[in-house]
């Protein structure tokens, strides 16, 4: 397998069989010429995956010479996953929004027409990307995994939990995300009531922002500070050990929790009972499977009292960390995406 990505100032060492391109910068006209000619040299058979994301090509989501170098790249079969497709363009949205939100559009439009197989994070991207490509392949329901490891050490696990929250019989609650303000405010909202509901719940808040975030939460709710921290950044590994010592994850989701949430699916392949919300691009999946806990988005007092009831009820939160790792580990893992990549577009399904 072989990467083409942008440059990155943070070392690591690929996984055996993984080679990393980095560009010299983004995705220019002239760095694409190259990238055309390594991919050509490659030995057969051989096809092209595209992790798409407007923004991740550069010139602030309108890098549309790269959608052109796409629909003319010839050789070998162009796969996309579509991870987010478009900006939503609303009329009430600023000038600039709107211009960026009818680029991105043209961009998503002219990769698709370009695609020999279509991939989505969530069926919700489908009905755009079948308005702004009416000829394009048929796009398949393609979850996306949790960039976490999936099992921690019991050691470590058992240390951070007796450090984060030294009375064994409370409950340890977390949050694992970057802390962006359309999650930021319903945590605001939310989490002091059920801390306040629980007075002897601790609070562990995991990932980038994480610090910055807490300062906001407790000016607003001081009484909770003492029964909060924040980790900041950690390694992969440490923050999956942070998540199994948890009884309980919070995960607001402003259009609710769907299978682009790789946040949420950390929790649940490893096993931790989750609470979350349900809304616009919540699949028909998640309520028939039963394998997390449901709010209305948008409904703090729902969503403490369902947290509430929860850290009240060891059996159901037994249960549902097992329905939740089923479900994971039966439509989410990343054996599943590899097996559906290399699989005949003919015969797979979702």
């Amino acid at each position: 397998m072989h990467v083409w990505a942008p440059h990155c100032a943070r070392s690591f060492s690929p996984d055996p069989g993984i080679a990393v391109h980095r560009l010299p910068g983004q995705f220019t006209v002239g760095t694409l010429g190259k990238v055309g000619r390594a991919l050509r040299a490659l030995p057969e058979p051989r096809r092209l995956l595209v992790q798409y994301v407007p923004q991740a090509f550069g010139w602030k989501g309108m890098n549309i010479p790269f959608a052109r170098w796409l629909r003319k790249f010839r050789g070998f079969p162009l796969q996309i996953l579509f991870h987010e497709v478009a900006l939503s363009l609303e009329e009430q949205h600023r000038f600039k929004h709107r211009i960026l939100a009818h680029a991105t559009r043209y961009m998503a439009g002219q990769i698709a027409q370009a695609a020999d197989r279509i991939f989505v994070t969530i069926p919700g991207w489908t009905p755009i990307l079948r308005k702004l490509a009416p000829h394009c392949m048929e796009p398949e329901w393609l979850p996306v995994p949790s960039n976490l490891p999936t099992s921690a050490d019991p050691l470590e696990v058992a240390t951070i939990r007796a450090r984060l929250q030294p009375d064994r019989d409370a409950k340890l609650i977390g949050h694992f995300g970057t802390y962006g303000h359309l999650i930021a405010e319903p945590l605001r909202a939310m989490l002091p009531l059920l801390l306040t509901a629980n007075p002897s719940a601790r609070c562990v808040l995991l990932g980038l922002g994480s610090q910055a975030f807490l300062e906001t939460l407790t000016e607003k709710a001081p009484e909770i500070k003492s029964r909060c921290v924040a980790s900041g950044e950690l390694s992969e590994e440490a923050v999956a050990a942070h998540l199994a010592a948890c009884d309980l994850l919070i995960q607001p989701y402003p259009d609710g929790i769907s299978a682009r949430r790789t946040s949420a699916m950390s929790g649940l392949a490893l096993g931790v009972p989750t609470l979350t919300t349900q809304g616009a691009l919540t699949e028909p999946i998640w309520p028939a499977e039963g394998a997390v806990v449901l709010a209305p988005a948008g409904d703090f007092k729902c969503m403490a009292n369902l947290g509430s009831a929860l850290l009240n009820d060891s059996v159901e939160r037994v249960e549902l960390a097992k329905r939740g790792q089923r479900l994971y580990q039966s439509r989410f893992c990343v054996e599943n995406l590899i097996q559906r990549l290399r699989s005949d577009p003919k015969t797979s399904g979702d």
